[in-house]
């Protein structure tokens, strides 16, 4: 063991932002006996070394009388590549009432086993890496890390002010298999997450309008909501956001539409085997067919070729088109579609007309106020790919957690400590 000097721990109290009345009593580099990650069972050891600070409360400058004190650890950022520790006799003070409350310590916060700037340290690393992989790099159990987060995430969720959102954009994303799901709720304007939940019914429209409430938001203001098709969305929107106008966005309403193609071309395939290996070349629009996507096209010739696949193919087209219109076109435009594809004898086409004549309104509105739902879409791939990172979660609140933190746009800054010197980085 090293005992350092007692300059050294003034350098240490000025490094870590301690005054009076705390300060550093002695620091020590001693030598600890550690079991190596090698086969079960194993008893082979290895020595590593760890940095102990010594802090204490002097009362005395505070003229407070103590009822007791409780010895408390911290484990604090790596000094070095070695593991760093806090030690402290936390007082229990009697206040002027007679009261006993703890003294709060200045580097961590209360009821935690970490510093401060050791979870701060957390939280940005498990923005961009899995908690498992957090766990091993700072070597601590990713349980106690997922404790750090939800606190973080729940205090920091506190905090946030929705009442300038005026739009929301709904989606649901898969959170396991076997059909489980969350949904996501994001701010059309500020495109970050602003409430996520287990589910993907009508109640968690009602799940968000009372979170949304707690956070300053105004139900009567949300003036745009963009969904997918989902009967549930629709009726839970109606029911707890009156105000607000569906907007069925382009991404939908084209998927459903490339869908029926593909499905006409199956069917033809049956007899005309030139068909059979084209299915990319009908899905993808001009622009991002590939050299073999082109030949084939050209062969056919879509636009004056009288096969099935080629009509459908020209009924999507036409379907696009109503999205690029101009807005005071739009409603000309998509009837004209809609009278030829409702009368088509090609039945998948006819049934996404029929879609799009039950959701008439929300589509023009979506073509007319510009909306999308493409916000919703890109935070899907996010999620599903930190999902795939991380193989999997153990359960919802944690997939939940990790969304706000990647994407709610959560100003840890609020958190905890107001006069703490811990520089917090938002993204």
């Amino acid at each position: 063991m090293m005992t350092m000097n007692q300059k050294n721990a003034e350098i240490f109290a000025l490094a870590m932002g301690l005054t009076s009345p705390w300060k550093i009593d002695s620091i020590e580099f001693k030598a600890v006996e550690e079991a190596k990650n090698s086969e079960p069972g194993s008893a082979s050891k290895s020595t590593q070394f760890e940095l102990h600070v010594y802090a204490s409360y002097d009362h005395v400058i505070t003229q407070e009388k103590v009822h007791d004190h409780k010895d408390r650890t911290w484990r604090h950022l790596d000094f070095f590549q070695h593991k760093a520790f806090i030690h402290a006799r936390v007082p229990r003070i009697i206040d002027k009432k007679g009261s006993v409350k703890q003294v709060q310590v200045p580097w961590a916060r209360e009821g935690s086993g970490f510093t401060l700037l050791f979870e701060m340290f957390v939280i940005e690393l498990t923005r961009q890496m899995p908690v498992a992989a957090v766990g091993r790099m700072v070597r601590e159990h990713d349980t106690r890390l997922w404790r750090v987060i939800e606190a973080y995430v729940e205090e920091g969720r506190k905090h946030q002010d929705f009442s300038d959102v005026t739009g929301v954009g709904i989606d649901e994303t898969s959170s396991k298999k076997g059909h489980q799901y969350i949904t996501v709720f994001a701010s059309l304007g500020s495109h970050k997450v602003i409430f996520c939940c287990e589910g993907r019914d009508s109640s968690v429209i009602k799940s968000f309008k009372d979170d949304f409430e707690t956070h300053s938001g105004n139900c009567a203001k949300i003036a745009n909501v963009s969904i997918d098709m989902s009967k549930a969305f629709i009726s839970g929107v109606k029911t707890h956001l009156p105000n607000a106008e569906i907007n069925f966005d382009e991404f939908h309403v084209i998927k459903a539409m490339n869908e029926a193609v593909n499905s006409v071309r199956r069917e033809e395939a049956k007899k005309r085997p030139e068909l059979k290996g084209t299915r990319f070349a009908w899905l993808k629009n001009e622009e991002n067919q590939n050299e073999d996507d082109k030949e084939i096209m050209n062969i056919i010739n879509p636009l004056k070729c009288n096969w099935d696949t080629a009509r459908a193919y020209r009924y999507k087209l036409g379907l696009q088109a109503c999205f690029s219109a101009d807005k005071d076109q739009v409603e000309a435009m998509l009837k004209k579609w809609l009278a030829g594809a409702c009368r088509t004898s090609l039945k998948p086409v006819k049934d996404v007309a029929l879609m799009v004549k039950r959701h008439y309104d929300g589509i023009v509105a979506a073509i007319k106020n510009d909306i999308t739902n493409g916000l919703m879409e890109g935070l899907n791939s996010l999620i599903q790919a930190a999902k795939v990172k991380a193989r999997g979660y153990r359960n919802t609140k944690t997939l939940c957690n990790i969304v706000y933190l990647m994407q709610g746009g959560i100003d840890f800054s609020k958190c905890f400590a107001s006069d703490c010197s811990v520089t917090i980085h938002t993204t």
